[in-house]
């Protein structure tokens, strides 16, 4: 998994990643109510029309897209091209529903309403789960069935390497066994008992059946067949779909993507620029508003500038405002429209390079990045660089919205800004400020030292990464840079585009010098736990994990890790935040709001807004 990029200053992090648990019991179901206790403090969930009644849906509502960012692949399994908000959040899942489906009245937590299957059932320790699906139809009218599980995941396990969210040894790796014994019957074994609250919130989330019926060939017009069922015929079918999905001049014409089983399909699509429009499937199962809108208009937008014109003139029902113009909010306001900050399950924070050559031994001391956390100053960047549109982060678990896994240490969050504390650090280590760099006068391993590899004048000196485009950025590192200063750690700030600096700030590589030269970074990226929804945070603070671009490595982080994924328990989970929390693998920076919603209110059902950046414009109704 990996951080997604923010189109807009200020808004937009669009991004991913996260967590694993387990407790071998002969047979039991997995409790809905333990899990949302155990994640999150309880939340009124918003109201919804039971699906039972025909809807008889009217009307259009449109949704401004993210400025220069398009729906443009339909197909829910991704490999890193095409792995992005507008795609998995505002396509694929209002097309095809995975599995298990994690939102719910405002909290990440699962929704078995919105399920295409119940809560797995536990046996053989715990190994093995049995999964029961719904009475489900496809668009076409045949149902979804076990064999569409199986479908996705032959194809998974055939293509796995290319899959944005594969990392090596979990899913689909640590599954043994799979068995179907019936229509609406799936049977898999894993490799050991994992906790319940990891393996269906960070694995099973994961699963997308997709229509065998209609999709298992390797070629147009070839017959359906069961081609998935070897390797070879499994890639095959794979390559098929990936090339169809990247046709988008047929997504209205195309048979595959015609055949769905989420409220909306495709009605109109412009390759030229992006629009899109989508009319109900009035086969859906899930919650919806029986007469709510028929349509939905998803509009591209080339500038900031043209999404607020089109909010202006009223053509837009549910847009943004960028914090650069934030301003707005009082004429919106006046104008017919509700200003609503977007909450997402979403983290913020500068990586650190813990590979390069030369600073790699001073970044390694914890001191050192403790002084430079004292001089963070969240609480005045939020009120100044965001305006008070973002909230701060301590470590690994958000902070909002509130919930129930924030361990002590991130409740009381030992870094708060104290510039005396870090001049106290620094001084206490052996560092003395000249000609305005500090320099270790005092090189070894002892208390009072400066720390074991750091030598006699080394300098507390390197290269800052930021990237262009956000103003609030911008201000945050030009007052880190200032405040750094004060106690001598000299900072050159780049500010470069988005994917130079993703391109940079990975882990040093000696043989190419790529990563080598940097000290700290910010793409202006955020983290959002999604698809793996419970925040143990594997794959960007464990040892040598794909989005860890810093190349952090802690034996007992990862082993606090690999404890989350087996033993059920908050204590366990405490442990690991913790620990993270004081070790600082990361600068913790504030987070800011996912969007600042504008929203006609002529437009209900809209609130509350998905932590996960959802969208449920089956629910909506337009007046």
């Amino acid at each position: 998994m990996f951080k997604g990029l923010s189109a807009l200053p200020g808004t937009h992090p669009a991004g991913l990643v996260a967590g694993r648990v387990a407790r071998p019991r002969a047979v039991r179901a997995l409790g809905t109510s333990m899990l949302a206790g155990l994640l999150m403090t309880a939340c009124g969930a918003a109201a919804r029309v039971s699906a039972t009644a025909a809807p008889h849906p009217s009307g259009t509502a449109s949704f401004a897209l993210p400025v220069a960012t398009i729906p443009d692949y339909p197909f829910p399994l991704d490999s890193a091209a095409f792995y992005y908000f507008a795609n998995t959040n505002e396509l694929q899942q209002l097309m095809y529903k995975p599995l298990y489906w994690f939102s719910t009245g405002g909290q990440p937590t699962f929704n078995p309403a919105e399920s295409l299957a119940a809560a797995p059932v536990y046996s053989n320790a715990g190994r093995t789960l049995t999964i029961h699906l719904k009475h489900v139809l496809w668009s076409d009218g045949q149902p979804v069935t076990s064999r569409d599980v199986q479908f996705w995941l032959n194809l998974l396990i055939a293509e796995k390497h290319i899959w944005v969210n594969y990392v090596p040894g979990a899913f689909p790796d640590n599954l043994v066994a799979e068995a179907y014994p019936n229509p609406s019957t799936a049977v898999l074994t894993f490799n050991r008992a994992y906790s319940p609250t990891w393996l269906l919130y960070n694995e099973l989330s994961q699963i997308y059946p997709i229509p065998q019926h209609a999709w298992d060939r390797t070629a147009a017009g070839q017959p359906i067949g069961n081609y998935d069922r070897s390797p070879s015929g499994a890639a095959a079918v794979y390559r098929f779909i990936n090339a169809q999905a990247q046709r988008p001049s047929a997504f209205t014409t195309n048979p595959l993507w015609k055949v769905v089983d989420g409220p909306w399909k495709f009605a109109a699509y412009s390759p030229a620029t992006g629009y899109t429009e989508l009319t109900r499937n009035l086969r859906y199962f899930g919650p919806q508003s029986r007469t709510g809108v028929a349509r939905l208009k998803l509009l591209p937008f080339t500038s900031v500038t043209a999404e607020i014109d089109a909010l202006r003139s009223g053509s837009v029902d549910y847009g943004y405002l960028p914090i650069n113009d934030i301003a707005l909010k009082s004429y919106f306001g006046s104008h017919g429209y509700r200003i609503v900050p977007w909450t997402t399950w979403t983290t913020s924070y500068i990586a650190v390079n813990f590979t390069n050559p030369q600073l790699a031994p001073i970044l390694r001391q914890l001191y050192v990045r403790q002084a430079m956390q004292y001089l963070l100053d969240e609480k005045t960047f939020i009120a100044r660089a965001w305006d008070g549109y973002a909230y701060p982060s301590y470590g690994p678990v958000p902070l909002r919205p509130h919930n129930n896994l924030l361990s002590t240490a991130e409740l009381h969050f030992p870094y708060l800004y104290n510039p005396s504390r870090a001049a106290r650090l620094l001084a206490s280590h052996g560092w003395k400020r000249e000609a305005g760099v500090a320099t270790c006068v005092r090189p070894g391993s002892g208390a009072d030292r400066c720390g074991s590899g750091v030598k006699a004048g080394a300098e507390l000196s390197f290269v800052g990464l930021y990237a262009t485009g956000s103003v609030p950025l911008s201000v945050e590192f030009q007052a880190l840079k200032s405040a750094w200063s004060t106690v001598g750690i000299q900072v050159t700030l780049k500010q470069i585009p988005t994917a130079e600096v993703l391109t940079q700030a990975e882990p040093c590589n000696k043989a190419t010098g790529t990563g080598c030269g940097w000290g700290i970074a910010d793409p202006n990226d955020f983290w959002t736990y999604d698809p793996d929804y419970y925040p143990t945070g594997g794959e960007i603070f464990g040892t040598g994990a794909g989005s860890n671009e810093g190349g952090y490595s802690n034996p007992v982080n990862d082993a606090n890790i690999r404890a989350t994924h087996v033993q059920a328990g908050f204590s366990t989970f405490a442990r690991y935040e913790n620990y993270l929390a004081t070790e600082l693998p990361v600068l913790w920076m504030p987070t800011p709001y996912y969007q600042v919603s504008v929203i006609s209110k002529r437009l209900s059902g809209t609130l509350p807004q998905s932590p996960i950046a959802f969208i449920y414009p089956e629910q909506w109704v337009r007046r």
